[in-house]
């Protein structure tokens, strides 16, 4: 018996851990159907069914679990001990029975054997006596024949004196066996007719016999029958005589003897024993009192294992838990009502928002023409029927051509064709099928309301030449055969889709007009039976057309109960049509990561291990998105030289060529590949400059500017030059240029190889001969100048450095196949650029999606107008393909943070590898210099080495290229006419050019004596002239406008013949003259006496170091003259009339989109700099005369 504790845990506890089990599963059964969410609206419904049907099974779990069960099984099993004790105490008496009964029937067995053998010897006595009466009996079985026999012939047994002393038991014996033979004779004997019928059974047989007899009766025969019949009565008579003599002997051996009488003995009963003992018999024999002991002790036993006082005490046990057990089972109830409730409060949760999300979808809900596929295979699965709204019917017509039998009503066709190309364009990705439409007899306007100008190159319409068009859809099945190879178009899509290959585009022609001749017909029905397995699907408008292969729509909307022909019409139509359009506008093909690229063409096992003596490679991409196929196009010494790339707006330009400098760098190290990189629209490339987010450099990197500056390119173009014919000058004689090795130890090793390739591998071998490998610094890395937006320059420049850059290119192109150093123009058309003798030279051609006649002018053919992607491939024309084989590749694109981290792991391996570093030329066009700059010049120890007392003036950063290191700069010494005539019209730039020349004085050795007049007195106090005279004290009187420039010319003559007597040089003086082209008498209302005693004032003054830095807002009113006196002129944003007026040239007062102000030209020398202002704070601004809001 367990105990109370034990019940709990097996009736309640283990019960209730797999109910919650149970709930468990129901929470997975939930969590099953919330991931099976459906995604169409079309499966809402079965799904919310289960749902409902789920919350129905959860309701209507209860509680099951019952404390009466527990006492009902405790009571149950109380009751089985119960009858088990009494089972076994029955068993026990019934053991005791057993054994009286064995002992009863061992007795009465032992009896039978006795009483047996005493029989057997009486039997064996009279063994003789009992065979003869055995015989006798078999005698008396004929009774009936032996009493008739006698009767018939009066014999009676007492007729007969025969006994029993007559005879001995053998005399006896043979006489019985004699007449039980005789009698089994004659029970046997029959008469003749029972004895013909056995003989012959057969009726007919016997019918034959009898008439053959009855026939004899009428013959002669009969005589003799008779005689024989005669005889044959009186051989009766004579044997029935015998026979009654035998039947009274039989009748007396039978009946009168009985052989028991003759000697038979029988049997004593009273020696007999009983054979079955009675009750009274067993209590009176004394072999059975032994077990009145054993029914006793067997009481006693169970008396003592009685199970009632435990039953008892359970219950009693059962009685005092109670209580606490019932707590329990609460508190598994309340776990069970909590878990359920869980459950099913999620349950109405997931009900909620699977209603809420139907209602959403619902909203969203998007039917044919509003929704379009983003796979690249083509569905088959059309949408012809609607019904409640958003449940559509469809029909597959699988990858199959399509017949489709005319119908009387024409509105009702009409409708169909509509619904079946919005279904077709709609299955593919937009723009991935084109459908073409011969209908001469209706003109196309079945399918007309869907078209749009937009739409021309995926919508044609034809009206004539069936049969060439079905030769040119021949002909594009035939290639799209060649490019699948052996595979349906279904599945090469369908890997394009999976690796990002180009697919086949599909297309439809809609055949709405029987053909016209004969061998139009014949065309279309040989191409109809194998068109649509390469990429053709051709809808045939036909009551006669026939083939197994075709899908047959019999009539209109045929396979949908409910057809959309109310959603139909010529509204509908153009909507379609809108919104196909734009989703071919908005469709972007999958991007190719260039890590997924680089990884498969460039790993890190080959990182800079590609040498360029002979050729660099460049990696367009993968050949038509086939990641296996990626040859690179060489571009070295032989073959392709230089390169174009071309593409319209969007197409990816900058992203290719990120791409492309990107693989470079990592294949080529810095000795093997130098990079200048120029961006012409000044957006680009400033990617490669090192900013705060990324303060690393491509170590490859030799330029990199981002300017649109006609100048900074002329100078930029010209360095280049100068690059290739210095190398192109050393190889004529390297034996005069030993002197400019990196290193050279000995200072007169000479390579003696020839051409680039020789020079190379002579550095090469000499590292390795020496192990040294510093002598790869004399390697010339192959050099590739990318110019970005190179067009822009032709749009900006000035004809004159024009000219300058196309002479620079034109001498590049014709020594950088010899010189290792290549161009690489990209544009979005390279028209009006360089002439055609020069763009011969660029063979290796690289064109992006952009119009036909640029396609048509790069590669001479239309391919890459041909492209449909917004980006991500290209076509290339190259050395040695031809252009009908021109091939398209699809191209990586780098995201910036991979670029910044390629960028950064390039640097740090540089630096790793103590790779030299390369004097890099940058510039980007929008940085702007902090005065800062200025005073951290002054304070560089090299440059403090190389500066003169004074007199020097730091102008700002050059934006044009030099070999000079330091700002644009010049020097002004006591000599004559040392003076400077500035515009500026823009007041901001006004003070800050302003404020660059006080610097500059202020942090000269010797800075001089600052004397400031200005003729228009907002110039003087946006400049805050007050507090930048040397000695205000002294000169203060002279600042303001009530000085005529008559009387500031009198008191500079007065200083000039102060310092002629005096003969001081040492210290400088500085007048600045603002504003004076508004100075009466000079700039205004001239005084010819004014200019005349100025104009020899500025010629004379310099020599004793005196200067004179004009800065005017305009020119007008100042004499050319004047200017003459100035060596140096400064020229910042002003008008054309101005800028001509001061430094010769119109460039100061032509419009930059890069830059509108903040820079200089600076004409000295006859030479013109353009150069960026020090930027400085304008404290004051010039009080508005008008209220702005």
């Amino acid at each position: 018996m367990q105990s109370i504790a034990d019940y709990i845990r097996v009736l309640l506890d283990d019960p209730f851990k797999k109910t919650l089990g149970m709930l468990d599963q129901y929470d997975e059964r939930l969590q099953k159907l919330q991931d099976e969410r459906p995604e169409v609206l079309s499966g809402y419904k079965a799904h919310m069914t289960k749902l409902s049907n789920f919350k129905i099974a959860l309701e209507s779990l209860k509680f099951n679990l019952s404390l009466d069960v527990v006492l009902a099984v405790i009571t149950d099993e109380l009751t089985k001990e119960q009858e088990k004790w009494l089972s076994e105490k029955e068993a026990a008496y019934d053991a005791i029975d057993d054994e009286i009964t064995e002992l009863k029937a061992s007795i009465e067995e032992s009896n039978k054997a006795h009483n047996q053998h005493l029989i057997n010897q009486n039997n064996a006595g009279n063994e003789g006596f009992e065979s003869l009466e055995a015989k006798r009996k078999i005698l008396e079985g004929y009774s009936d024949e032996i009493f008739n026999m006698c009767n018939q012939y009066g014999i009676t047994t007492s007729d007969v004196n025969i006994d029993e002393s007559m005879f001995t038991p053998d005399e006896l014996g043979r006489l019985y066996d004699e007449y039980i033979a005789y009698m089994n004779k004659e029970q046997n004997g029959t008469n003749v007719i029972a004895k013909f019928r056995n003989v012959c059974s057969d009726w007919i047989m016997q019918a034959v016999i009898l008439c053959a007899v009855l026939f004899l009766c009428f013959t002669s025969v009969l005589d003799f029958v008779s005689i024989g019949f005669f005889i044959l009565l009186i051989a009766n008579q004579i044997n029935n005589v015998n026979r009654a003599k035998y039947y009274s002997i039989l009748m007396a051996i039978t009946f009168n003897i009985k052989p028991e009488n003759m000697g038979y003995t029988a049997l004593d009963e009273s020696q007999l024993l009983p054979e079955e003992l009675t009750d009274e018999m067993l209590d009176a024999d004394e072999r059975f009192s032994q077990f009145e002991g054993k029914y006793d002790t067997v009481e006693k036993m169970f008396e003592e294992t009685n199970p009632d006082l435990a039953n008892a005490r359970v219950m009693q046990e059962w009685a005092t838990a109670l209580p606490e057990n019932q707590k329990h089972l609460t508190e598994l109830e309340t776990i069970f009502n909590n878990k359920i409730h869980a459950i099913l409060s999620d349950v109405v949760a997931e009900i909620a928002y699977m209603k809420k999300q139907y209602d959403k979808l619902r909203s969203e809900y998007k039917f044919i023409g509003e929704r379009f596929s983003s796979h690249l295979t083509f569905n088959g699965t059309f949408t012809l029927g609607l019904h409640d709204d958003c449940i559509e019917e469809t029909v597959d017509v699988g990858q199959r051509n399509i017949i489709i039998r005319p119908s009387v009503d024409t509105k009702l066709m009409y409708k169909f064709l509509q619904a079946m190309y919005v279904n077709a364009i709609g299955n593919v990705s937009p723009g991935k099928v084109k459908v073409i439409v011969y209908d001469p007899n209706d003109f196309g306007r079945s399918v007309m309301p869907l078209y749009k100008n937009e739409l021309n190159l995926y919508f044609e319409f034809y009206n004539d030449n069936l049969g060439e068009i079905v030769d040119d859809l021949v002909n594009y099945v035939q290639e799209n055969f060649k490019e699948m190879s052996g595979k349906t178009i279904a599945e090469y899509n369908q890997k394009c889709e999976d690796v990002g290959m180009t697919p086949i585009e599909y297309k439809i022609l809609m055949v709405l007009s029987q053909p016209k001749t004969i061998e139009e017909d014949e065309k279309l029905q040989n191409f109809f039976e194998y068109s649509a397995t390469g990429g053709v699907f051709i809808w045939m408008l036909s009551e006669a057309m026939q083939s197994k292969t075709a899908f047959v729509f019999r009539r209109p909307f045929e396979g949908v109960q409910n057809p959309i022909t109310e959603i139909v019409n010529d509204d509908w139509c153009s909507k379609v049509a809108m919104n196909y359009s734009d989703a071919i506008a908005k469709s972007k093909p999958k991007g190719l990561p260039w890590k997924e690229f680089i990884d498969n063409v460039i790993p890190d096992s080959k990182m800079w291990t590609g040498v360029t003596d002979n050729c660099m490679n460049l990696y367009p991409g993968y050949l038509n998105g086939d990641p296996t196929s990626y040859k690179p196009f060489e571009v070295g010494n032989t073959g392709n030289v230089h390169v174009i790339g071309v593409g319209g707006t969007g197409a990816g330009k900058s992203v290719f060529l990120n791409h492309l400098v990107a693989t470079m760098t990592k294949e080529y190290s810095p000795r093997e590949l130098e990079l200048w990189l120029v961006d012409f629209k000044g957006t680009e490339f400033k990617f490669y400059l090192p900013n705060a987010e990324c303060p690393y450099m491509l170590p490859h990197i030799k330029a990199c500017l981002c300017t649109s500056d006609g100048d900074y390119a002329t100078s930029l173009f010209h360095a280049l030059r100068v690059e290739a014919d210095h190398r192109y000058d050393v190889l004529k004689d390297p034996s005069l240029y030993m002197s400019e090795l990196s290193y050279c130890p000995d200072g007169k090793t000479s390579p003696n190889q020839k051409g680039t390739v020789g020079w190379n591998k002579f550095w090469r071998q000499k590292a390795q001969d020496t192990g040294d490998e510093r002598y790869l610094e004399n390697c010339w890395a192959r050099v590739l100048f990318i110019a970005d937006e190179f067009q822009v320059i032709f749009e900006k420049a000035d004809a004159k450095n024009l000219e300058l850059i196309k002479a620079d290119i034109t001498q590049i192109a014709k020594v950088g196949r010899a010189a290792n150093v290549h161009i690489f123009f990209t544009s979005q058309s390279m028209k009006k650029t360089l002439s055609a003798d020069i763009l011969q030279q660029f063979t290796l051609r690289f064109a992006l999606r952009c119009d036909k006649e640029v396609s048509q002018e790069i590669l001479g053919t239309s391919k890459a107008s041909d492209i449909r992607e917004k980006f991500g491939f290209l076509i290339v024309k190259a050395t040695g393909i031809a252009n009908e084989d021109q091939p398209r590749y699809r191209t990586p694109f780098i995201p910036d943070d991979d670029l910044r981290e390629h960028i950064k792991r390039m640097a740090l391996l540089a630096e790793e590898r103590k790779m030299p570093k390369k004097d890099v030329i940058t510039y980007e066009e929008v940085t702007k210099h902090p005065i800062q700059q200025l005073i951290d010049v002054y304070e560089n120890p090299a440059m403090k080495q190389k500066l003169p007392d004074s007199g020097v003036f730091f102008l700002g950063n050059r934006m044009a290229y030099s070999q000079n290191k330091a700002p644009d700069n010049i020097i002004l010494s006591a000599q004559n006419n040392t003076n400077i005539m500035s515009v500026c019209s823009d007041y901001t730039d006004y003070v800050m050019y302003f404020q660059e020349l006080m610097c500059n004085i202020k942090h000269n050795k010797v800075p001089g004596t600052v004397i400031i007049n200005t003729q228009v007195h907002d110039l003087g106090y946006i400049c805050d002239i007050e507090n930048n005279i040397t000695f205000p004290d002294k000169h203060s009187h002279l600042l303001w406008e009530k000085n005529k420039p008559k009387d500031i010319i009198d008191w500079c003559c007065g200083l000039l013949e102060s310092r002629k007597k005096s003969g001081k040089k040492d210290s400088p003086v500085w007048l600045f003259f603002l504003g004076w082209d508004k100075g009466p008498g000079f700039g205004v209302e001239t005084d010819m006496a004014v200019r005349s005693k100025t104009n020899n004032f500025l010629q004379t003054c310099g020599e004793y170091n005196i200067h004179v830095i004009f800065i005017n807002t305009c020119m007008m009113g100042i004499a050319f003259a004047t200017v003459n006196t100035c060596k140096y002129r400064i020229a910042a944003k002003c008008s054309i009339d101005d800028s001509n007026a001061c430094i010769g040239t119109k460039q100061a007062g032509v419009n930059y989109d890069g830059m509108k102000t903040g820079w200089i030209f600076s004409w000295h020398d006859g030479s013109i700099t353009r150069d960026k202002l020090y930027i400085s704070k304008c404290e004051r601004e010039i009080a508005s005369t008008e209220i702005v809001l």
